[in-house]
């Protein structure tokens, strides 16, 4: 399958999708003009003015704040949590404004849409949001908890932290978005920051990888005086330690992962070379156990 390729799921579960759509459409058409209280003239300017409310303002506000999103959000939990809580938004606003609008309410009938539906709209909507912000926001608050507990020294006073305690590696990346998605999703590094698409910050512990592009504006991708440029590679490198490294390697090499070499024994442990997308080495160490 190649890389735009759509999955095979996708390509049944539209075409399944339209077809209900339709079948619901034609239903509730087939059931409007056999009602004797219909009034065609009405309905139609009704349902032309959702059509237009829908694809005038609702569409544009929807795709626009799907861009902004996607501009100023790292991708991660944070971006996912907010863009599910968008399209909730959305589809509740599209089934919930007939009847925040009172349509079909009469005064003479107070049992037709009796309950204040706007309130329980902003109550919904309030909720939504308030699970995507904790979701989005939590591991920044789980990062920031634990830097600052890193402050606290022996003698239990709290001090600012020295900002020799946090260890920064730039790495060279010829495609940054694949790089973040190989740091977070198999060596368990979290985004910090994600400005662009040539550069992003991300961090384990104390530990701090700055991600590069080679032809980017920032300062890490200018040439040499003579001309050489940044490029991935080296054999410089940062050290994981790990548990188990065997079990390391077998559920990194299922998952797709390139190593340079085959584990090694030295003094100190055992250890192997872990490739990043761009190649830059990843050393994944196990210490002696005597």
């Amino acid at each position: 399958m190649s890389a735009t390729a759509e999955p095979r799921w996708v390509r049944w579960t539209r075409p399944a999708l339209v077809a209900a759509g339709a079948l619901v459409i034609g239903y509730a058409v087939v059931g409007a003009l056999a009602d004797p209280g219909t009034r065609p003239l009405p309905q139609l300017l009704f349902l032309a003015g959702v059509l237009v409310a829908h694809d005038a303002v609702l569409l544009p506000a929807a795709l626009g704040f799907g861009v902004l999103i996607g501009r100023y959000l790292p991708a991660g939990r944070a971006r996912a949590a907010f863009q599910l809580a968008g399209f909730v938004t959305v589809t509740l606003a599209v089934v919930a404004v007939p009847l925040v609008l009172g349509f079909g309410r009469r005064a003479d009938e107070p049992s037709a849409l009796p309950l204040a539906y706007g309130r329980g709209l902003g109550v919904i909507l309030v909720l939504v949001w308030t699970v995507a912000f904790t979701i989005g926001l939590h591991p920044m608050l789980v990062r920031r908890y634990r830097r600052w507990r890193g402050t606290v020294g022996r003698s239990g006073r709290i001090g600012r932290r020295s900002v020799m305690e946090t260890a920064n590696v730039r790495y060279i990346v010829d495609d940054v978005p694949a790089a973040v998605e190989f740091y977070t999703g198999r060596l368990g590094f979290t985004v910090e920051a994600q400005p662009g698409p040539g550069f992003a910050i991300l961090a384990r512990g104390a530990l701090r990888i700055m991600l590069s592009s080679p032809d980017g504006p920032g300062g890490a991708s200018q040439p040499a005086a003579d001309g050489s440029r940044p490029a991935p590679g080296g054999w410089n490198r940062i050290q994981l330690q790990v548990d188990d490294l065997d079990r390391e390697v077998a559920a990194l090499r299922a998952a797709g992962g390139r190593f340079r070499n085959e584990i090694v024994v030295g003094r100190g442990g055992r250890q192997v070379l872990l490739e990043d997308p761009s190649g830059n080495p990843v050393e994944l160490f196990e210490p002696r156990r005597d």
